[in-house]
């Protein structure tokens, strides 16, 4: 799992993508994505890939605010949805919803596909089509934000075992799973946003929120007042990041799987992840981890 940035690194890591220049604006920087023929699959709109993800979660899906439209989705799951629409010469568009929604849109029909940060889960699995794992070092580490003032005083799980400690937690998501599993008595509080959850932290309206280890990460480096806490979930078994599709859509699942052979082959993921936390740091207040109003 990927270590915390120090500043000196994030320093370099910003003058890095200030020099990449306009061949990087793709969002691909540089990744060559071979075709793949999807004459005989049908797709929710006729000649563009709909893609639905809950754009609160730096660096996989987030929000460009000098931007407007599509432009405005960045982050390494948007790469790699760039990735996918490219290999099948289809235009792309991105559908922000509430993370508990975006699963559901598979149903409705509304996307063709659900890419927004997700771990494998047999319960996941037992009503979608899991991707092959295009992301392995993704989101194994689970954890919990907190103030930097409470680090005293929250250090470990059965420190928030506690009725009176409210815990919050993006609904639908592992983090509600582990958590429910593992710090049962707390008092768990189902978010639709990350974003908003911390702000409610710092004003004291929760005293923990749990999400993926490389959102806390980068959480934690672009506000001082928030730390990690010592004590993680236990995650194992949950490491890697899949897209999901519809259980009637086999076909489409298996083109994007050979998409996602060649992106692992030639660890693009890894390179849009880093840019994505470049961006994100470069970008500063401009940065946005929301989910536009449609």
């Amino acid at each position: 799992m990927k270590k915390l940035l120090t500043i000196a690194a994030s320093a370099v890591a910003l003058f890095g993508l200030a020099s990449c220049g306009s061949s990087t604006e793709d969002g691909l920087y540089g990744a060559k994505i071979s075709k793949v023929d999807v004459s005989d699959i049908t797709f929710v709109q006729k000649g563009k890939l709909t893609v639905g993800m809950s754009t609160d979660f730096a660096p996989m899906e987030f929000i460009d605010t000098t931007k407007s439209g599509q432009d405005q989705f960045v982050g390494a799951d948007v790469s790699l949805a760039k990735a996918i629409a490219s290999a099948f010469d289809l235009e792309l568009e991105i559908k922000a919803m509430n993370f508990d929604m975006v699963l559901t849109g598979l149903d409705q029909g509304l996307i063709d596909i659900a890419i927004s940060g997700y771990s494998y889960t047999a319960e996941r699995a037992a009503s979608y089509l899991p991707s092959k794992c295009y992301y392995e070092e993704g989101d194994g580490g689970q954890v919990y934000i907190i103030n930097k003032s409470d680090t005293d005083t929250y250090k470990t799980l059965e420190d928030l075992n506690k009725a009176s400690v409210k815990v919050a937690v993006q609904n639908g998501s592992l983090q509600e799973a582990l958590t429910s599993a593992q710090v049962p008595n707390c008092n768990m509080m189902k978010i639709t946003n990350l974003d908003d959850a911390i702000v409610q932290l710092q004003a004291g309206t929760y005293n923990a929120v749990c999400c993926a280890l490389s959102v806390a990460e980068n959480k934690v480096i672009l506000d001082d007042s928030l730390a990690i806490m010592e004590e993680a979930l236990d995650a194992k078994g949950y490491e890697g990041n899949f897209a999901w599709f519809n259980k009637k859509n086999s076909a489409l699942q298996a083109a994007t799987n050979k998409v996602i052979d060649e992106v692992v082959a030639n660890n693009y993921f890894i390179t849009w992840y880093d840019k994505a936390v470049e961006l994100q740091l470069n970008l500063g207040d401009s940065a946005m981890e929301i989910v536009p109003e449609e």
